[in-house]
C-alpha cells in the first residue's frame, strides 16, 4: 500500500505549526470542525468533513452578512455549504461515521491555512479506499477557495458514483427558545461553459450570494472540466483518480447585483487558468507574508509554541484589507454563538492584534463604528440623551441587537438585561480609537472619522451622568459590568473610571488639536457637531467629579459589592478553571461577591499607567480569591494583572488557560465557534505582559515580565508605518528597524530612553 502522505507529502507542515486529528471520536466531531476552520477575513468555513456525516454542522459565512427573518434578533447567516462532496462505491457512502476505517488524520497546516486529510475507509465487502484531500480559502483572492481529492481503489476495479455539489439544506441552528431557521432562498441554479452557478437570496436584508464553481477530473487515460453534479466513473485498481473543485463567492454586500454573477465566473474562470499548483501557491505566499510579521517565537516548550501559533492563525483568518464595512465578532466566522455579533471583544481583545500588525485592517474595523455613528446617535436619542450611545451587541444596522433570552450556568432560561444597561462599550470604542491613533499616528482616520465618534460618544457619557447630593459627585446609576452576575448596578467601577477616561480623552484631544494651525478639518467637524469649549471644559470637570466606589487600596467592583456574601474560590475543574462552591446556584451568585469577570482588574490592565503597584498587588490578590473566569476572556487579563503585581507563577497559570482555552476546548463549548476575545486577549497577554509593551504620547515603552517558562520572545510590530524587531528577555532588550528607517523613535525599556534612528538599539538591565 501507499505511503498514505503521498500526495500530501509537500504540504505536511514542520514541527510547531500544525494541529492534528488522529483517528475519529463522533463526540468530537463539531469541536474539531470548529478548530479546523478555515477564513480568509471575507469569508470563513468550518472544517466539516466533505461527505458531511450523520451530526456534523456545516457552517459558511460572509463577514458582516445577517439576516432576521424566524429569529428573535439578527444573525450571521449560515450560507450553502461549497464543500459537500461525496463518493459512492457500491452502494456504500466513503463517510467516517457509517463505515468502517483503517486510518483517519487531519491535520491543520497553520503556517499556510492549509486543512490535509487522510482516510483509508473500509467497505461491508472488506474493500479498502485511499482518500486524501487537501482544501484551503484564498489569501491571495478572498472570493476563492478550492478542493483537491486523491482517491484510489486498493482493492479491485470499480464503478463509482461522484456527487459534487453546493448544498442549500443547511440551516442556522436555533438558539433558547427557537427550532433551526433558514435565511436564504434559492434565486437561481443554472450552468453555462463548463460552469455552475448558484444565487441565494436572504429573506430580510435582501442580500444576494453568488457561487460560481466547477470540477476537474484527472486521471492517467484523461483529464477534463466537468459541470456535472453526479458523475459515473470507473476506477481501476492501483490508479489514482483525481478530483479538483474550484469555487468563488460574491456578494451584494460589496457588488451590484447586476455584476454578481459575472464576477463570480470571471474569478472562476481565472483560477482554472492559472491551474491549481500556481493558485494554491499564490495562497501559501500570501500567508507566508502574513506570518513573517506575526509570528512570535519563544523559548518555550513545543506544545506551548504551537498552541500560540494556532489563535494567532485565528486571528490572522478574521480581516483581509479588501473586506470593508465588518467588525470581528464574538466566535469569529467558525461558528454561530452570540449569532456573529460584534461586542467590546472586538475593539478591547481582538483590534490590538490588528493595529499593531495590519493597521489598515484595523482602520476598516473601527469603521465598521463610524459608519453605524447615525444610529448610535438615534439609540441616544430614543433614551433621551445627547451624543451617540453604540449597542451593546451589534450586527449590521447598529441597532441593539442584543437578544431578550438566554440559557443560564444551570441551563434554566433568563431576561439578558445587558443590551439595556452594559454601556460601558461606549468607553470602549473610544479606548480603542485612541489606542489605533497613538500607534499609527493616522491623524487622517482621526479629523475624519475618529474625532466624531469620541465627540458624540463624550456627550453621550456627560448626558449619562448623575448629580448625586449625598455623594456631592457625579454617578452612573442602573448598569451591568463586565462581570455580568450583578445586575443592574449603581456606579460600577470599571464603568465610571473609563467614563471619567474617555472624557478626559476627548476634552484633551479637542484643545490639542484647537490650536494646530491650519487645521481646518478640525474646524470643520467642530462646526458640524456646534461644539464650543464650554462644553468641552465641562467634560473635563464632570468627569473629575465621578464617583469611583473604593475602600483605601481597594476599589469596590460597585457601590454595594463589599457588603455582598464573601463567598472565595475554594476548588477547582481538571483544567485548573474554578468551581461554582458548593451550596451555590447561578441564581445565588447576584447575592455573593463571586465574580464572573474581573472588572476590577479589567481596568487595572486598560489604564495600568494610572495605578501604583500597591493598589494593582493589592486588587490582584483581593479579586483572583472571587473570581470564577465564567467567560473565555477572563483569564488573560487576570495573567497580564498578575504580571503586573509581579505574581508569575499565577500568571502564566492564567496565560495557559487562555492559551488553550479552544485548543482544548476548556470551557466546553468550543464547537459553537472559536472564542475571539480570548486568542486576542492571548496575544496581549505576550506582546503587553510577558515583553511589557506599552505605547502613549511620548513613544514605545518595554518592562519585560517573563516567567521561567517563557525566558525569551521574538517578535515584530508596527510603529507608525515603521516595522519593528524585537528580541525580549528578562535583562536585554534588543529592538530593530526592518527595512528602510523611516522616523525617529523613541523607545524606553529598564529606565533608559534611546532613539530608534538607525538598525538597532540595545537596552540592557
Amino acid at each position: 500500500m501507499r505511503v498514505m502522505s503521498d500526495f500530501l507529502k509537500r504540504y505536511l507542515p514542520e514541527r510547531g505549526w500544525f494541529i492534528k486529528e488522529e483517528g475519529f471520536d463522533r463526540r468530537k466531531q463539531s469541536f474539531y470542525e470548529t478548530i479546523f476552520t478555515l477564513g480568509n477575513g471575507y469569508m470563513g468555513s468550518r472544517g466539516v468533513l466533505e461527505e458531511v456525516p450523520y451530526d456534523a454542522y456545516p457552517g459558511t459565512y460572509i463577514a458582516g452578512l445577517y439576516d432576521k427573518t424566524g429569529s428573535f434578533v439578527t444573525e450571521l447567516v449560515n450560507l450553502p455549504n461549497p464543500w459537500d462532496f461525496k463518493i459512492i462505491v457500491g452502494g456504500e457512502k466513503l463517510d467516517i461515521v457509517a463505515m468502517d476505517f483503517i486510518h483517519h488524520w487531519r491535520i491543520l497546516n497553520l503556517r499556510y491555512g492549509l486543512l490535509l486529510r487522510s482516510t483509508v475507509f473500509k467497505t461491508a465487502q472488506g474493500k479498502r479506499f485511499d482518500y486524501q484531500s487537501l482544501r484551503f480559502l484564498s489569501h491571495a483572492n478572498p472570493h476563492m477557495g478550492c478542493m483537491k481529492i486523491w482517491l484510489t481503489s486498493l482493492d479491485e476495479d470499480i464503478d463509482i458514483i461522484v456527487q459534487n455539489v453546493v448544498d442549500t439544506a443547511v440551516y442556522n441552528k436555533g438558539m433558547v427558545m427557537e427550532g433551526r431557521k433558514k435565511h436564504f432562498q434559492v434565486e437561481e441554479i443554472s450552468q453555462r461553459q463548463k460552469l455552475n452557478y448558484l444565487e441565494i437570496k436572504t429573506f430580510e436584508t435582501q442580500i444576494s450570494v453568488g457561487y460560481s464553481w466547477t470540477l476537474e477530473v484527472e486521471s492517467e487515460e484523461q483529464s477534463y472540466i466537468t459541470p456535472e453534479r453526479m458523475l459515473h466513473l470507473k476506477v481501476k485498481q492501483g490508479k489514482t483518480i483525481c478530483f479538483t473543485l474550484y469555487f468563488s463567492i460574491y456578494s451584494t454586500r460589496e457588488v451590484k447585483r447586476y455584476r454578481l454573477k459575472s464576477l463570480a465566473h470571471r474569478a472562476l474562470k481565472a483560477a482554472l487558468n492559472t491551474g491549481f499548483e500556481k493558485v494554491v501557491k499564490e495562497h501559501c505566499k500570501a500567508m507566508d507574508e502574513k506570518w513573517e510579521i506575526v509570528d512570535i517565537k519563544t523559548k518555550a516548550n513545543e506544545e506551548v509554541q504551537t498552541a500560540l501559533r494556532f489563535n494567532i492563525y485565528h486571528l490572522l483568518i478574521l480581516g483581509h484589507p479588501e473586506v470593508k464595512d465588518v467588525s470581528i465578532p464574538a466566535r469569529g466566522l467558525s461558528g454561530e454563538g452570540y449569532r456573529g455579533h460584534i461586542f467590546w471583544d472586538a475593539e478591547i481583545f481582538a483590534l490590538p492584534f490588528f493595529i499593531y500588525n495590519f493597521p489598515e485592517i484595523a482602520r476598516e474595523f473601527l469603521m465598521y463604528r463610524y459608519r453605524r455613528l447615525p444610529q448610535a446617535r438615534e439609540n441616544a436619542r430614543q433614551l433621551g440623551y445627547k451624543g451617540a450611545r453604540f449597542p451593546w451587541e451589534s450586527a449590521e444596522t447598529g441597532k441593539e441587537a442584543t437578544p431578550p433570552w438566554h440559557k443560564d450556568l444551570d441551563g434554566t432560561i433568563i431576561e439578558i438585561k445587558t443590551g439595556q444597561l452594559e454601556e460601558h462599550i461606549n468607553s470602549d470604542i473610544v479606548y480603542a480609537i485612541y489606542h489605533y491613533y497613538l500607534v499609527t499616528n493616522d491623524r487622517e482616520f482621526l479629523f475624519n472619522y475618529g474625532l466624531e465618534i469620541i465627540f458624540e460618544i463624550a456627550r453621550y457619557l456627560d448626558s449619562r451622568l448623575v448629580w448625586d447630593e449625598k455623594k456631592n459627585a457625579f454617578v452612573i446609576p442602573h448598569v451591568i459590568g463586565p462581570d455580568e452576575f450583578h445586575e443592574d448596578v449603581d456606579n460600577n467601577a470599571f464603568t465610571n473610571y473609563m467614563t471619567r477616561w474617555a472624557l478626559l480623552v476627548a476634552r484633551d484631544l479637542y484643545f490639542k488639536f484647537k490650536d494646530w494651525e491650519n487645521n481646518y478639518k478640525f474646524v470643520r467637524l467642530v462646526q458640524k457637531l456646534e461644539l464650543c469649549d464650554d462644553e468641552v471644559e465641562g467634560w473635563s470637570k464632570k468627569a473629575l467629579n465621578i464617583w469611583i466606589p473604593r475602600k483605601g487600596e481597594l476599589i469596590e467592583e460597585f457601590e454595594g459589592y463589599f457588603k455582598k456574601k464573601d463567598v472565595k474560590v475554594t476548588e477547582f475543574d481538571e483544567n485548573g478553571l474554578p468551581l461554582i462552591p458548593r451550596g451555590i446556584s447561578p441564581r445565588d451568585l447576584k447575592n455573593t461577591k463571586l465574580v464572573k469577570q474581573p472588572d476590577v482588574l479589567m481596568l487595572l490592565y486598560l489604564l495600568r499607567s494610572e495605578f501604583s503597584h500597591n493598589v494593582t498587588r493589592a486588587n490582584f490578590l483581593y479579586y483572583d480569591k472571587r473570581t470564577l473566569h465564567k467567560s473565555s476572556l477572563s483569564p488573560s487579563i487576570s495573567a497580564i494583572v498578575a504580571l503586573l503585581a509581579r505574581n508569575y507563577t499565577k500568571a502564566y497559570k492564567y496565560f495557559l488557560l487562555s492559551l488553550y482555552s479552544d485548543v482544548k476546548n476548556l470551557h466546553g463549548n468550543t464547537s459553537e465557534g472559536i472564542h475571539t476575545a480570548n486568542i486576542g486577549g492571548c496575544w496581549q497577554v505576550i506582546i503587553f505582559g510577558f515583553a511589557g509593551l506599552n505605547v502613549n504620547e511620548d513613544g514605545i515603552h518595554l518592562e519585560p515580565h517573563l516567567p521561567r517558562a517563557v525566558s525569551y520572545l521574538e517578535f515584530k510590530l508596527k510603529y507608525r508605518n515603521n516595522l519593528l524587531a524585537f528580541k525580549v528577555k528578562s535583562d536585554k532588550i534588543e529592538v530593530s528597524l526592518v527595512g528602510k528607517e523611516r522616523a525617529r523613535i523613541k523607545v524606553s525599556a529598564f529606565d533608559k530612553q534611546k532613539f530608534l534612528n538607525h538598525n538597532r538599539i540595545i537596552f540592557e538591565k
